[in-house]
């Protein structure tokens, strides 16, 4: 069973299980991992706010404490921990104000490895990715040509001893930042974001809209760290207060295809 916020009422769903007839604008019948759950209704749009203008989207919980979906839309309902890396193929997560934690050595916390996958937060005190220590993108890699679309949370606590402390961005991977924090995490090059180079000729894409980049350690060069034909614009937000051997805010390795300030 779970808890009041998100009650099982059907422990083993099959295809002889009752018809259930619930009307409510406060719940709604979920289907999870094989039971029924009465969830609380759950809707915004993408961007966390109800009255953005947007299309909103209806959100299923997730009660799940030890693992994330995959695709679909879906709202936290608890903190998660994760001991492997969580995979996101077209996800739309709202973290509802819970912590995503990495809890695993030589690990990093989400792969988004295809499609559109979109990480938003409608609570006042929005929820944080956090605990990834893997090399190469510790708390975030953006690959496969997916692209990470992030609202109002906040990126923190990650590190490692390579590139791309919170996130890495890779394999024609394109990271657009609206809102939201990234801040205190640590590593080699890119504490905060390292766009990788153009291998197979697909470079990374890092599109800064809004948000902030606040108080990550980098090691060697640049909070911001790009390689030979990756893409960087500055289209807004606030980069501040970091540290690096060279370059504080940003350093470009090598010829980029495009930087845009």
């Amino acid at each position: 069973s779970a808890d009041v916020g998100n009650r099982c009422i059907s422990n083993t769903l099959t295809d002889t299980t009752s018809t259930f007839t619930y009307l409510s604008d406060d719940f709604k019948l979920v289907k999870q991992e094989g039971k029924l759950y009465l969830a609380p209704t759950h809707e915004h749009c993408v961007e966390g706010e109800t009255g953005c203008g947007h299309s909103q989207l209806g959100w299923s919980a997730w009660t799940d404490g030890t693992q994330l979906p995959e695709s679909g839309n879906y709202f936290l309902e608890t903190d998660v921990e994760l001991t492997k890396v969580a995979e996101m193929k077209g996800l739309n997560l709202c973290l509802n104000g819970h912590t995503v934690k990495n809890v695993a050595a030589n690990n990093r916390v989400l792969n988004a490895a295809s499609g559109t996958v979109t990480l938003t937060d409608c609570a006042v005190n929005p929820g944080s990715i956090t605990g990834g220590n893997r090399d190469y993108g510790a708390g975030i890699t953006v690959a496969g040509g997916a692209t990470l679309n992030l609202y109002n949370i906040i990126i923190t606590g990650n590190e490692n001893k390579t590139d791309g402390g919170a996130i890495y961005v890779r394999g024609g991977g394109t990271l657009n930042m609206y809102s939201g924090k990234i801040t205190g995490n640590t590593a080699r090059n890119g504490a905060a974001v390292a766009i990788a180079d153009a291998a197979g000729g697909k470079a990374g894409v890092f599109n800064l809209y809004g948000g902030e980049i606040s108080g990550n350690t980098t090691t060697g060069n640049g909070t911001m760290y790009g390689y030979i034909g990756a893409q960087f614009n500055l289209l807004g937000g606030k980069v501040t207060g970091n540290t690096a051997n060279h370059g504080g805010a940003f350093y470009f390795g090598a010829t980029m295809d495009r930087v845009t300030l």
